[in-house]
């Protein structure tokens, strides 16, 4: 099992040779990273004042209640799940990178 933050998407890569390209995103916890990150304010479910990983909450083992145990097979199933709905954001995606407004 593995411990996994969120799976989301469709959204617009914003960096790397991939950027603009419609994308999902699979978020782990656990971050074995030691950095400071982005410096980002937050405060633990406790209450607890802390600054750090802009993605604290699949760092900081303070959320670990929130976070889901799943399978691979489970993962695979969200993907497919949430490509289903890209065929569809792709479309609004496109339309809004067109004519935003």
């Amino acid at each position: 099992m593995l411990d996994l933050s969120e799976i989301f998407g469709p959204t617009i890569q914003g960096e790397g040779k991939r950027i603009g390209k419609v994308s999902i995103f699979i978020r782990f916890s656990k971050c074995n990273f030691s950095c400071s990150g982005f410096g980002v304010e937050y405060s633990t479910p406790e209450g607890e004042k802390k600054q750090g990983c802009d993605t604290y909450y699949a760092v900081d083992k303070s959320f670990k209640k929130e976070w889901i145990k799943s399978s691979y097979e489970d993962i695979i199933k969200d993907v497919k799940r949430v490509s289903l709905i890209q065929q569809d954001g792709k479309w609004i995606i496109n339309k809004l990178l067109q004519d935003p407004f």
